[in-house]
């Protein structure tokens, strides 16, 4: 025989060493795999039981609960330790996952310890090599707290889809493609009526609108989508009446990501409406404040001078009273003057409370005749001045027009010429009129007056209390009513003039008959 390695008491020794090896072996497995389901269970959030065919409790994990909980609920009955209000749920869940030998789910919800809970519930049957179910796991996890968050957002959602739903404005959402994927009532009933198409889901949008606007809206969306909020105002016609939509472009996010795009469009007919009514309105008191002042300042610049006149005429005659030929011409001119102001007077009120030419009361006025009454008012200025007058109405010698503008159209021309008369020579005021064609009339004031710089008082020429001399005594009103008076008489004025030469005012009017 060869010679053995190992005596048999060597070997003895050897085999006692392999079997302690083999139990140390299986005692660290052991404590191992111990170690590993410790670890588990303990970070286990779950409520763990494992029951037998009794549904008596043979294993148990209860997070935060005591030890001397635990060891109390152990081989007790499940039933006798889970609140009623879970049983029913339970039975019908345990009955099922034995029946099919299959694991079951269900959840549960109930009034505990105060509060209103929420459980997601597991059930695992274990089975014996001939296939009986011999125990089950039983997991529980609490999911009140997810549960009250998806009641909250479902509710809000609700709350959103209700007002959405029921907003007087037009809503709807686009995808990033530009179809419509939800819009609400007011957009279903309200698209028709404006855009003439009912809308539809999956379709352009633009499609709904009128095809001048698709263009536009197209730009407008494209500026949404690289994060831009867009605002504009539409006019549309609904029942042969404007109709003003006002358009929100927004993005939507989602993750700070765009997924889509919300137009919302609000009805600001209204609005609109009441905006150019107050705009109306505002123009209107405007209008009727600023011709109130210039008729005031009419009244005044008109009265000022017969009045001056007459405070004249008053003055000579004290000294002259006693001089009984004097005294009945000096009555006679101040008669005169006196039913001038009084026509004066008639004449402005009736401006004053008519403010439109196509309701004033026209009527045929010689312009000979209305130059003669206006020297006659200005008889101190031009006795004082020695100013001179030359007129030529041989080509139209008489205009159907409102008298009362046209004697103060005339007034101011002629007092401006005198006042602001040259100071090496005498004032001569030329007036003519003449018929540019058939439709208009033209009425030139000539003087040789002092003049105006045109291209610099250009623009503030006919402007409300805008001077261009101090060394005279004014409140720069008279060019502006004399324009004012013109446009209502549907007619345009032109300037001419040069520095200390003079001025040349071309007055056109509209030829007018008396039947019109």
């Amino acid at each position: 025989m060869p010679n053995e390695i190992f005596t048999n008491e060597e070997r003895q020794k050897l085999l006692k060493e392999i079997e302690r090896l083999k139990a140390e072996n299986a005692r660290l497995l052991d404590v191992s795999q111990d170690a590993i389901y410790k670890a588990f269970f303990d970070a286990c959030p779950d409520v763990i039981f494992k029951l037998d065919m009794d549904f008596n409790i043979s294993f148990v994990h209860l997070p935060a609960r005591s030890k001397e909980y635990i060891e109390s609920i152990s081989n007790k009955n499940i039933y006798d330790i889970i609140p009623n209000v879970f049983h029913a749920s339970m039975q019908a869940g345990l009955q099922r996952s034995i029946q099919t030998g299959e694991p079951a789910f269900y959840e549960s919800h109930g009034e505990f310890e105060g509060e209103e809970k929420y459980y997601e519930n597991f059930l695992s049957p274990l089975k014996n090599k001939d296939g009986n179910v011999i125990s089950i796991f039983f997991y529980c996890r609490n999911v009140t707290k997810q549960k009250l968050i998806e009641k909250s957002l479902i509710k809000n959602q609700h709350t959103l889809k209700t007002i959405f739903e029921n907003s007087e404005h037009f809503i709807t959402v686009i995808s990033l493609d530009r179809k419509i994927i939800w819009f609400n009532k007011k957009s279903e009933l309200l698209s028709p009526v404006v855009f003439g198409n009912k809308l539809e889901l999956d379709c352009f949008a633009e499609t709904f609108l009128p095809e001048k606007n698709r263009a536009s809206f197209v730009e407008h969306f494209n500026h949404v989508l690289n994060g831009e909020s867009i605002n504009y105002v539409r006019q549309y016609t609904v029942d042969d009446a404007p109709f003003y939509l006002e358009l929100f472009i927004n993005p939507v996010y989602e993750n700070a990501k765009i997924t889509s795009v919300s137009l919302i469009g609000v009805d600001i007919t209204k609005h609109k409406e009441s905006e150019d009514y107050l705009k109306k309105v505002n123009v209107e008191l405007t209008q009727q404040n600023e011709q109130l002042n210039e008729f005031s300042y009419i009244i005044s610049h008109n009265l000022r001078g017969p009045i001056s006149n007459l405070l004249g005429l008053v003055e000579i005659f004290k000294h002259h009273k006693e001089d009984a030929t004097q005294t009945e011409q000096f009555l006679f001119h101040i008669t005169k003057t006196t039913q001038k102001l009084d026509e004066v007077i008639s004449d402005l009120n009736f401006v004053v409370t008519n403010h439109d030419s196509n309701v004033s009361n026209n009527s045929i006025v010689n312009l000979e005749d209305e130059c003669s009454a206006i020297a006659g008012l200005l008889s101190v200025q031009i006795k004082k001045t020695e100013a001179k007058f030359k007129y030529d109405f041989s080509s139209c010698p008489e205009i159907y027009s409102v008298k009362s503008y046209i004697h103060n159209i005339l007034y101011n021309l002629i007092s401006n010429a005198i006042k602001y008369k040259r100071e090496d020579c005498a004032p001569i005021v030329e007036l003519s009129s003449c018929l540019v064609d058939k439709s208009t009339v033209c009425i030139e004031c000539k003087d040789n007056g002092i003049g105006m710089d045109l291209k610099k008082y250009q623009d503030k020429l006919f402007g409300f209390y805008k001077r261009f001399h101090n060394h005279v005594d004014g409140r720069g009103i008279g060019l502006h009513l004399v324009k004012r008076q013109v446009e209502l008489l549907d007619g345009y004025i032109k300037v001419e003039s040069i520095l200390e030469q003079g001025s040349i005012f071309k007055i056109y009017l509209p030829v007018k008959n008396a039947d019109e």
